[in-house]
């Protein structure tokens, strides 16, 4: 991105999904205090202007692809990393209250209990996990393990 302190700047790019993009920045800028950098130091190795980095760490603006991967480089993680945790925040985020969900990995919620038609139950999550992970990639499975490692905050 250019400093050219005569261009102005350009406003923010209205997001179409702005929780999304709040939580990608919100990724980011985790990502980022982990490492211990400090925006500036982060914008000058992603080479993008500090505003640019600034305004997509608060959620206004949208990273570019070409962006969104300089800075994913810059903290040493793949950019699909970024978006996955963005994911994972925005999906956390449109869950019910505590007391709603589901109390046990193992046990699925009465009103999912067979019917007395004879339906069978949905899988648990426990299995549904399982047998999503047996459809990775196996290059895919070290960085799902370390999305979870950092959702539950290992």
């Amino acid at each position: 991105m250019s400093s050219d302190p005569r261009k102005p700047r350009r406003s923010p790019e209205r997001t179409e999904d702005p929780p999304y993009y709040e939580a990608l920045g919100r990724a980011i800028k985790v990502a980022r205090t982990e490492l211990g950098l400090e925006r500036k130091d982060l914008a000058a190795r992603a080479g993008v202007s500090y505003a640019y980095l600034s305004d997509i760490e608060s959620g206004r603006g949208r990273p570019s692809s070409k962006a969104l991967r300089a800075i994913a480089e810059a903290l040493g993680v793949s950019p699909s990393l970024l978006m996955g945790s963005a994911e994972a925040r925005t999906a956390r985020a449109s869950l019910p209250p505590r007391d709603e969900r589901w109390t046990s990995w193992e046990r699925p919620p009465a009103a999912a209990s067979p019917s007395a038609r004879g339906r069978p139950s949905p899988p648990s999550l426990r299995t549904e996990l399982r047998m999503l992970i047996d459809e990775l990639d196996p290059n895919d499975v070290p960085v799902v393990l370390e999305l979870v490692r950092r959702l539950v905050g290992r």
